[in-house]
């Protein structure tokens, strides 16, 4: 509103309002600020208040010096972009914005000038700096930690897997394609089955909802144990809500900074706030606490006291026919394969007693209700079981081979204890909607069911497009977004800097610096200035002329050399003389249509035949 108002102003010629009435608004909006972010400080109160700053000084713009900084406040505004967002198309806005800015700066100093030829120049001194972005975006030490990221800032709002899980938590996430991570697989991808993602691993339960126990945070032993010799892969986590690193299962060892917690959660040893990479290597055959305690064991028997009778008569019921837990959980196969259970996005809410009206009233849920249901289940048989959250499948980019993950491919399953084998997974949604493993979300789910945008098979024709800018998106995040100490490590290493010490690297950085800026400098002192189209066709002339023997003397103007010409061949004397005027008329002179006028001179000069 301010902006359309000074807009109003300028059009019109009113005047701009008067100072007492610019420091009344600006209190009113700090007000207003403040009743909507209930704080002072923090990043997007910071870049609010500097947003209604830039605009009320608009209304106070009179003189020179007003738009200068009003201009670099702009600037400033336009670098708290990369506060909430680092993606291709921010910074691709961004620049255009900083174009446009420098070509409202040059346009103030040069007010005779086009448009057209304002923006040529701000786009020329960018392509000057761009040398010097390169050398200190390659060589300046970067921090160790995120550059954009400030308390409270955009990673408080990141979508993601917590450590609880309630009925219609997860189908919640389902709804978002946002990426959750991305991965490189150094060899062939595995199969869709095979891609689970192990997160947060729940062991308590108080009737409705799961829980990470107090003691999850407890360092793990080294309890697992591989069967086969891995495989390599590289992982690019998104900013996360908790301090997961996703894996799939299972990791053999943890990254740096990064270690295992009791129940086998790969947990990053400080916050992470940014945008991560790391390198794993997973088993998929392997053995999980073979030997786990007694009380391990009995933490995850347990069951709160007065919820869902209807399973817990069930799975004792199971317990006292079965002769072992392999039969338990071939019956549990069974009644999940046969009992009409449904898959969908859109559960119905459920009560008190959650899995009885799941399995016996509603039969519709998402894999959240199956998990849930399933550990109950086994739980009341007498089997131990845990629920694992995580991510389950991907989608594999044909343009650069990486795997995407996005949220919508959260899922929930489930662990059950068995002597000698340890922890192994129980899928108990592959075993009511095996389509949903094989195939993913979309060929699973009702087709009234609302998927997200990017998952819809009537957006199939969008899929070309998505994958190359998926797979730029990747490239961004890995070498430019990516580009963090290791990777500079690398870098130098391979240039051979990496051993030198800190004052040989510091005049590396400053003498590329430098001789970046002499070559400027060089290329502006010896830069010859652009001729005038009616100069350059008569230099051209005269050179022919000289070759014939007719040179122009240093001192002879276009009407006295032609006359010269006239004298010694008088045959010549009518068209070197029409050639001398219609280059003087359009060198000293401006009239209409000059375009035409240098198109016939450069015609009288091509028709020029002397003999």
């Amino acid at each position: 509103l301010v902006m359309l108002w000074r807009a109003w102003a300028a059009w019109a010629g009113a005047r701009l309002p008067r100072r007492w009435l610019v420091v009344l608004l600006s209190l009113a909006g700090l007000f207003a600020l403040y009743a909507s972010h209930a704080r002072v400080f923090g990043q997007e109160t910071g870049v609010a208040v500097l947003v209604m700053f830039v605009g009320i000084k608009l209304l106070e713009t009179r003189s020179e010096r007003d738009v200068i900084v009003l201009s670099f406040l702009c600037y400033v505004l336009a670098l708290t972009h990369f506060f909430f967002n680092q993606g291709m198309g921010s910074a691709a806005e961004t620049l255009l914005g900083v174009v446009v800015l420098t070509a409202a700066l040059v346009g103030f100093n040069a007010p005779a000038r086009s448009t057209l030829q304002n923006l040529r120049t701000a786009g020329a001194l960018f392509a000057q700096a761009v040398p010097v972005m390169l050398v200190l975006f390659v060589l300046f030490p970067r921090l160790n930690g995120p550059l954009w990221a400030l308390p409270g800032g955009a990673a408080a709002g990141t979508t993601g897997l917590s450590d609880t899980m309630a009925p219609g938590s997860i189908s919640e996430l389902s709804q978002s394609d946002a990426p959750a991570f991305r991965v490189h697989f150094e060899g062939t991808v595995p199969e869709q089955r095979q891609l689970y993602w192990r997160g947060p691993v729940l062991e308590q339960f108080d009737g409705r909802t799961w829980r990470r126990p107090p003691n999850a945070r407890r360092p793990s032993g080294r309890s697992m144990r591989s069967e086969s010799p891995g495989l390599a892969y590289t992982v690019t986590l998104e900013p996360p809500k908790g301090p997961w690193l996703f894996g799939l299962e299972m990791p053999i060892e943890a990254p740096p900074g990064a270690g295992f917690t009791g129940p086998y959660e790969l947990e990053a040893s400080r916050p992470v706030g940014e945008r991560i990479r790391y390198r794993l290597r997973s088993a998929p055959d392997y053995r999980l606490d073979a030997n786990a305690s007694p009380e391990l064991l009995e933490q995850n028997l347990q069951m709160p006291a007065g919820f869902n009778p209807r399973a817990l008569a069930l799975g004792a019921r199971w317990r006292s026919q079965a002769a072992s837990p392999d039969a338990v959980l071939a019956q549990a196969a069974l009644f999940f394969r046969d009992g009409g259970l449904r898959y969908t996005l859109s559960p119905p809410l459920l009560g008190m007693h959650s899995v009885d009206e799941f399995l016996f009233e509603t039969r519709s849920g998402f894999c959240e209700h199956f998990a849930s249901a399933f550990v109950v289940l086994m739980r009341a048989a007498g089997v131990p079981a845990r629920v694992v959250t995580g991510y389950q499948g991907g989608e594999v980019n044909p343009v650069d081979g990486h795997l995407l993950v996005r949220q919508s491919d959260a899922h929930a399953w489930a662990e059950v204890w068995r002597p000698e084998r340890g922890w192994m997974r129980v899928d108990p949604t592959a075993m009511a909607v095996p389509i949903r493993i094989e195939q993913g979300l979309a060929r699973a789910v009702p087709s009234g069911d609302a998927l997200p945008l990017l998952m819809r098979e009537s957006f199939a024709w969008l899929a070309g497009l998505r994958h190359n800018w998926d797979a730029m998106t990747y490239t961004w995040n890995e070498w430019i977004l990516g580009y963090s100490q290791e990777r500079q490590h690398e870098a130098l290493s391979r240039l051979g800097l990496a051993s030198r010490s800190g004052v040989v690297r510091w005049s590396i950085l400053f003498g590329a610096l430098a001789a970046i800026l002499a070559w400027q400098v060089l290329r502006m002192t010896h830069q010859r200035p652009a001729q005038d189209p009616a100069h350059r066709l008569w230099l051209r002339w005269c050179q022919r002329l000289a070759r014939r023997g007719l040179r122009r003397a240093p001192h002879e103007d276009a009407c006295a050399f032609a006359a010269r010409i006239g004298r010694r061949y008088p045959a010549w004397a009518a068209e070197a003389g029409a050639i001398a005027q219609g280059y003087l008329a359009l060198r000293y002179g401006r009239g209409p249509a000059e375009r035409e006028r240098i198109r016939a001179l450069h015609h009288q000069i091509r028709r020029f035949r002397p003999r």
